[in-house]
């Protein structure tokens, strides 16, 4: 057996789909190729409309569980020629799906990622791993974050150290000194990420995100609105914890701002990520003696400089300084979750349910 896997990955930014190739063993993880194909306007538009609870529409739900599929079918393919490998000598392929509600509540948790596996896996030829988060809500977790134990293959060492992904939304591993027997591995979201820079960075600039955190940094920190924005019921759950578009969209926001400038708007949005991370290490990794950044959120220069900052004197560092390439780490995190599925191993080692294998198959 090859040992090769396939990852992908759809996140809360509804951006587009990022692929991955990799080669996995018991002692090691090794990325072959990646790539990222953007979604069309009217499938992003459409996505987004979903995850939104007034615009519910089973037919669009069944479309886009339809296309979504067609579409990363094409990809699939794409990555096998361009790699020269023929579907047969692919172990699995681990997919998300694309989150399309996600809630954690006292009266429900559930978690829906739509894209028609079963036709994945038929089209391409390739066994598929899929529908993880409701596996481990199902065994008491809350669905997210899955990441975790991907994050401790890969970053765990001699040093406490915390794993911050920075999607839509934000995600924290904290990862006890391999040495340390005493302590468990912590993960949860730790609030929003980027998806709110993103919709006010749509709204004002017309663009899916902002540059480097340009606009954000032309802009002033509002310091009553980013207490607002702390004072949410949110950060005052203990973990483990997650949450999504239901709560932090634009709805949300605007609740929150007044008449305030766009771009200090989208200075203080930056804040709110960074300090709503830093808070959370500090409470609850006080000891953590650096801190690796992952995620969409490394390409937001002023955020990154914002976290260094609020983070000192614990050094903060890029996924890359560790050898793994950023824009692929979430993808190459669900491959490794299709080879444990495939090797029954336990997944949900951080969202307080049992531990148990994780994801559905659909054979080819």
């Amino acid at each position: 057996m090859n040992n090769y896997f396939i990852g992908i990955m759809s996140g809360t930014s509804c951006d587009g789909i990022d692929i991955t190739m990799c080669k996995i063993n018991d002692k090691k993880i090794d990325f072959i190729d990646g790539n990222f194909a953007p979604f069309s306007d009217k499938m992003r538009n459409n996505l987004l409309k979903l995850s939104n609870s007034i615009d519910d529409n089973i037919e669009m739900l069944i479309k886009s569980d339809e296309s979504l599929a067609d579409f990363i079918v094409k990809k699939i393919n794409k990555i096998l020629l361009e790699n020269k490998i023929l579907p047969c000598e692919i172990t699995a392929i681990g997919s998300h799906g694309h989150t399309v509600r996600h809630i954690n509540s006292d009266d429900i948790n559930y978690s829906l990622q739509i894209s028609n596996h079963a036709k994945i896996a038929k089209q391409t030829g390739i066994d598929v791993v899929c529908d993880f988060r409701r596996g481990d809500i199902a065994c008491g977790g809350t669905g997210a974050p899955l990441v975790p134990v991907f994050h401790q293959a890969i970053a765990q060492s001699y040093e406490p150290t915390v794993v911050v992904n920075i999607g839509g939304i934000a995600n924290i591993t904290i990862l006890p000194a391999i040495d340390d027997n005493n302590s468990d591995i912590i993960g949860f979201d730790t609030g929003v990420g980027g998806a709110l820079i993103d919709v006010w960075s749509e709204l004002h600039l017309k663009s899916r995100f902002d540059d480097k955190g340009s606009f954000a940094r032309s802009g002033n920190c509002d310091y009553e609105l980013l207490k607002s924005m702390l004072s949410d019921d949110y950060f005052k759950i203990k973990p483990p914890k997650s949450t999504g578009r239901e709560l932090f969209n634009l709805r949300w926001l605007q609740k929150k701002i007044a008449k305030q400038k766009p771009c200090d708007v989208a200075c203080t949005l930056c804040n709110f990520t960074a300090t709503s991370i830093i808070d959370d290490i500090k409470k609850y990794a006080s000891n953590t003696k650096k801190i690796i950044i992952c995620g969409g959120g490394l390409k937001n220069d002023y955020l990154m400089e914002l976290l260094s900052s609020l983070a000192q004197p614990t050094p903060v560092l890029s996924i890359n300084d560790i050898g793994y390439k950023s824009d692929y780490v979430e993808a190459m995190a669900f491959a490794y979750l299709a080879y444990l599925h495939i090797n029954k191993k336990p997944a949900n080692i951080t969202t307080g349910g049992t531990k148990t294998t994780l994801g559905a198959l659909y054979p080819k």
